[in-house]
């Protein structure tokens, strides 16, 4: 029985897992290497997301303060 490392594949280690070739420990460390690089992928997508995010919300706050007061002024 192989331990799982970082070299397998997701789809490996997922495999090993349900075959049962991982028992006790060893599957947990599969278990916790496959959330680990999940969570590493959920942070790679989520900060260009935030970005978009930053900058409609500093669009959104320049709208407000400069634009909507002068429109008060004119009517």
């Amino acid at each position: 029985m192989s331990k799982p490392t970082d070299d397998l594949s997701d789809e490996q280690l997922q495999q090993g897992i349900a075959s049962g070739e991982y028992k006790g420990r060893d599957a947990l460390v599969a278990e916790e290497i496959l959330k680990r690089r999940l969570e590493q992928r959920t942070r790679k997508r989520i900060y260009p997301l935030g970005r978009i995010g930053a900058m409609l919300a500093a669009a959104w706050l320049w709208v407000k303060i400069r634009v909507r007061p002068r429109l008060k002024l004119i009517r």
